[in-house]
């Protein structure tokens, strides 16, 4: 009698498919291969109930959580790179933007020499030798300071100008 209760499928295939929608959502994969594996776990998980142990819907729900491993072992089949970034979107995305070398000639055209030199000095990450983890005001207050002999406050004029220039959209020039 019990075991009836799990075998009505029309009465769980909204909680397999509420769980497919969320485990689909959340990893930005197909929403009907995740729900087609649900399903697979409601298949499978009717013959492991113990209706001794827990109901059915309890049962049922800890064991659609294995659609996480799931959409996770899927989101790593989609073409990325090794920061996990999609290919194709990068493609699409640099067809439509202009390249670095664009950027840095509209830069020398837009902002002063010492602003260009800090964009320069990103760009082609000197800052990596100083076994920093990313570029920051600081660091380009002590390299500036004592590679250039600049003050610090002329490092942090042109910081704040180049960030400005980043920030405002003037950094992208129509092709």
């Amino acid at each position: 009698m019990k075991k009836k209760i799990a075998y009505n499928f029309d009465q769980w295939v909204d909680m397999c498919r509420a769980a497919a929608w969320k485990y689909a959502k959340s990893y930005g994969i197909d929403f009907d291969d995740c729900e087609a594996q649900a399903f697979l776990i409601y298949m499978e998980a009717i013959p492991r109930w113990k209706p001794e142990k827990a109901t059915f819907s309890t049962f049922l729900t800890w064991r659609l959580k294995i659609l996480g491993d799931y959409c996770k072992s899927q989101r790593k089949k989609i073409d990325t790179d090794e920061y996990g970034i999609d290919r194709e979107a990068v493609t699409i995305g640099r067809e439509r933007m202009p390249g670095l070398v664009e950027v840095i000639k509209h830069a020398v055209d837009t902002i002063s020499a010492d602003a260009v030199e800090i964009l320069s000095w990103i760009v082609y990450r000197r800052w990596e030798t100083r076994r920093n983890g990313k570029p920051s005001i600081i660091t380009a207050r002590r390299v500036f300071r004592y590679e250039r002999d600049w003050e610090p406050e002329r490092t942090d004029a042109a910081w704040h100008e180049l960030s400005e220039f980043w920030t405002s959209g003037t950094a992208v020039v129509t092709l």
